[in-house]
């Protein structure tokens, strides 16, 4: 399974706040002073497509 690290910038300045994963996170900016709420997108609509998704497995003979 692969990583993915998503860049975290300012959404007034759009300075570069960061890098990594995130649910929910709070930050401000230290050049614009401004408060940056971000809320990762929802996996439900995801997870729901998964869920709904048969595998098939075969062995060879």
């Amino acid at each position: 399974m692969e990583v993915r690290v998503q860049e975290i910038r300012c959404s007034r300045c759009n300075r570069l706040l960061g890098k990594g994963q995130y649910v929910r996170i709070e930050i401000k900016c230290p050049r614009c002073k401004f408060f940056n709420n971000l809320s990762a997108p929802s996996t439900l609509s995801a997870k729901s497509a998964h869920k709904g998704a048969h595998h098939v497995h075969t062995t060879q003979p």
